[in-house]
């Protein structure tokens, strides 16, 4: 945004489309362009590699075995009692870490027995992301 201004001395002038275009801008100095060198080439991408969201989402996978030991032993009539049972709690509290890696346990084991093929763990952490409102898209395309 360019507009014209009034000089004192009769003549017109461009005034830039700065807020203040009588004030200089302000250069940074040599230790401000340091820092920024370093704030954005070294510490941001160290913190994004420390903070790897696999780590927060394989949280899903414990509670998801500890129950796969036990659903694998169980009878058809226990794992239908089991989702009939989880289906109250999963109402009242809500998709906890535990509930849901329960339901994930039971879901995988009634996949295994019905169409002989069970979840793969990435899987179970896509799922976990996506009950938590977020966008997930894995490599084959799922």
């Amino acid at each position: 945004m360019r507009t014209s201004t009034l000089s004192f001395d009769g003549t017109f002038e461009l005034a830039t489309a700065r807020a203040y275009p009588e004030r200089a801008e302000y250069e940074l100095k040599w230790h401000d362009k340091l820092a920024d060198w370093m704030t954005t080439r070294i510490a941001r991408p160290a913190v994004s590699l420390m903070r790897d969201p696999a780590n927060e989402l394989g949280s899903i996978l414990a509670p998801a075995k500890t129950c796969a030991i036990e659903f694998s032993h169980a009878s058809d009539k226990r794992l239908w009692e089991a989702a009939h049972g989880l289906r109250p709690r999963l109402a009242r509290a809500g998709f906890t870490t535990e509930l849901a890696g329960r339901a994930f346990s039971l879901i995988r084991e009634c996949a295994h027995r019905h169409i002989g093929q069970r979840h793969f763990d990435v899987q179970l952490m896509g799922g976990w992301r996506l009950l938590q409102g977020r966008l997930v898209e894995m490599q084959t395309g799922e």
